[in-house]
């Protein structure tokens, strides 16, 4: 596939010459040195598309390596985390706050060894582990100061903001999973469970009522042919009632 913005940039040789030939070409017959005035002139316009294309291409390179150093600083304080929750055996919110730590203060990592230090002390940690965590927290620092560095304040707080965006969304994704899972076991073990999900589509289809009375004081989820008799914990099988229908209801259906 050829590149489109090749073809418009060789376009651009094309009509510089031809442009310059075209305006020139009066003169020929009268001056000599004209043809190679206009040589001159197609040459220097071609040169300089040369040069922007391959300072655009400069930019282009320079922004794609910026951003990858930005995903790079996010995975190392992701990994960071992990790896104190893991083999440090931290809480974590304790991980958190030790790579805050790193992040906030931009002293090369010693506040966050600091807490650290507090957290291995009560965990009884080995002098191993605890090496390897200070020099994960130090190489932590060297990498924050890099990109403090590389880029403006506002640049790395829209980037965290997006990033957080971006965590919120797969942790809506994974408790709706969890969620799910939850609701499946709890089904196999009680046929009278009702999901939420299943709430809230008979919510909606009563209009948040009673459907005998319309009532919306003391509104209870009923299954309409009950669990014993073979009924299901499905949408179709479900309805809202108020207490007091629902209690005569069970009357009825003991009676």
């Amino acid at each position: 596939m050829v590149n489109t913005s090749k073809r418009i940039n060789g376009w651009w040789h094309v009509a510089i010459w031809v442009t310059t030939i075209l305006v020139t070409m009066p003169f020929w017959y009268n001056a000599a040195w004209f043809p190679i005035m206009a040589y001159i002139a197609a040459s220097v316009g071609s040169f300089l598309i040369h040069r922007r294309n391959g300072s655009t291409a400069g930019v282009h390179t320079s922004m794609n390596r910026n951003i990858s150093l930005l995903n790079q600083w996010n995975d190392a304080h992701l990994q960071t985390i992990d790896w104190l929750m893991d083999r440090a055996k931290i809480s974590h919110e304790m991980a958190l706050n030790i790579v805050s730590d790193v992040y906030s203060k931009r002293d090369r990592g010693l506040t966050a060894i600091d807490r650290f230090m507090g957290a291995a002390i009560a965990n009884n940690l080995s002098n191993a582990i605890i090496r390897e965590a200070k020099g994960r927290l130090i190489d932590l620092a060297k990498l924050n100061r890099k990109v403090h560095n590389t880029y403006s304040a506002s640049t790395i707080d829209a980037f965290i903001e997006a990033k957080i965006d971006e965590n919120r969304l797969i942790q809506e994704q994974i408790e709706a999973i969890e969620l799910e899972q939850q609701e499946a076991e709890q089904e196999a073990i009680n046929p009278r469970y009702i999901s939420r999900q299943v709430m809230t589509e008979v919510w909606n289809r009563d209009g948040g009522k009673c459907v005998k009375c319309g009532s919306q004081i003391g509104l209870e989820f009923d299954h309409i042919i009950p669990v014993s008799k073979g009924g299901s914990s499905t949408v179709n099988n479900v309805q809202l009632l108020c207490q007091q229908h629902n209690r005569s209801k069970g009357n009825r259906e003991i009676g």
